[in-house]
């Protein structure tokens, strides 16, 4: 089920507005982050996998304040706040996230009457979208398409990334190596779009192993393992692909064109 807000009540449009005061989202990221915040209800039962075919992104938190402190560094495209969610009233979360960011509030319903009727007062105050819960990930792609949270469509070209021989487009999940299409799991797709994104500079096991934790395998192990293979698939395709991924021996890894 899903319930999208359009207009707002008339208690709202008597409001002051607070627009000056208000921290905006800088550009929307691929795939699109997700805060979602813990509650007694199970939020989503689809996998980490799952999800980023959707484009989507989760960053779970576990309760509704430390949302809030996190909302400036993770510049979410949306969040999922449940009507029984921890650490703060849904209503005064709603109108802190109002005051303080330009993020569409979507409200996890778990079934019953009570969660229905607290959904209801939050859409009063603000929120955008009702999300039945558990959601799926086609359910909250579908909801972020109707609020416009996807940001730039398909195709756009400012969302190719370009590295020597190797083109990346984050949003259809496909690369190109001298004009070829490489197959990549979704892991190894994310780590090689976060190392695009940060070239030529060079980026911690750590690092992404973190912007990869998603995975329930998500390790600096793991990602080692899973670097190896992106890049004897991208020697498959071309040895200059290839190149283009390089340890740097005590420190990391980077993306960068060879000299």
């Amino acid at each position: 089920m899903i319930l999208i807000r359009t207009e707002k009540t008339n208690d709202q449009a008597a409001q002051p507005q607070r627009a000056s005061t208000r921290r905006v989202p800088g550009a929307v990221r691929w795939p699109i982050r997700v805060l979602t915040i813990g509650s007694d209800t199970n939020p989503g039962q689809e996998s980490g996998t799952d999800l980023l075919r959707q484009g989507i992104e989760l960053h779970p938190y576990s309760e509704g304040v430390a949302a809030l402190l996190g909302l400036s560094q993770e510049e979410p495209a949306a969040i999922i706040a449940p009507t029984d969610m921890r650490g703060v009233d849904i209503l005064h979360f709603i109108d802190a996230v109002s005051a303080w960011a330009n993020v569409p509030v979507i409200v996890g319903v778990s079934g019953d009457t009570q969660s229905y009727e607290v959904a209801f007062h939050a859409l009063e105050h603000g929120a955008r979208a009702l999300l039945a819960l558990p959601f799926t990930a086609q359910g909250l792609a579908d909801t972020l398409h109707q609020l416009g949270a996807y940001g730039p469509r398909l195709g756009d070209p400012a969302l190719t990334l370009t590295v020597g021989p190797i083109i990346l487009e984050p949003q259809s999940f496909r690369v190109k190596v001298d004009g070829k299409f490489v197959s990549l799991t979704p892991r190894e797709f994310q780590l090689l779009k976060n190392l695009m994104n940060e070239s030529p500079r060079v980026v911690t096991a750590e690092e992404l192993t973190a912007g990869h934790g998603i995975y329930d395998d998500g390790s600096v192990a793991g990602t080692r393992v899973a670097l190896g293979r992106l890049r004897k698939k991208l020697h498959t395709a071309s040895p200059e692909a290839a190149a283009t991924l390089e340890t740097v021996r005590g420190l990391g890894y980077r993306v960068a064109e060879t000299s």
